[in-house]
């Protein structure tokens, strides 16, 4: 009782010499947990958990200038004068993924009333 005691207490203490067959022992233990153990075990605090039916719905700023040479280039200019939403979506689904949802999208103007720039919520 008292070696197994005894051996307990070198392991949480950690009092093995390194180059020791226990010092490798304990080195290799920790090494295995950290690559063998799912991440679940011990749960993602940095990341949102979310189940599979859960929807994530994402944020990007778009430049003006962007969206501008996108439209020209598609031949869309005079539709980003009427539905600039429209275009936004098209470009997200040519750029990230054909099935992109545009969830709500904010024209962000300067004081002159200029566009300085596009920020799109989407999933």
């Amino acid at each position: 009782m008292k070696k197994l005691l005894s051996t307990i207490r070198n392991i949480f203490i950690w009092t093995y010499e390194r180059g020791t067959w226990q010092y490798d022992l304990l080195v290799i233990l920790i090494i295995a947990t950290v690559f063998l153990v799912p991440s679940q075990f011990f749960g993602d605090r940095d990341r949102p958990l979310r189940t599979p039916n859960q929807t994530v719905v994402r944020r990007w700023k778009i430049e003006p200038t962007e969206i501008s040479v996108f439209a020209a280039h598609r031949g869309k200019a005079e539709m980003l004068k009427d539905y600039p939403s429209e275009v936004v979506r098209l470009y997200l689904s040519e750029v990230i993924r054909p099935e992109i949802e545009v969830k709500k999208y904010d024209i962000e103007t300067d004081a002159r009333g200029k566009i300085t720039g596009y920020t799109v919520w989407f999933q």
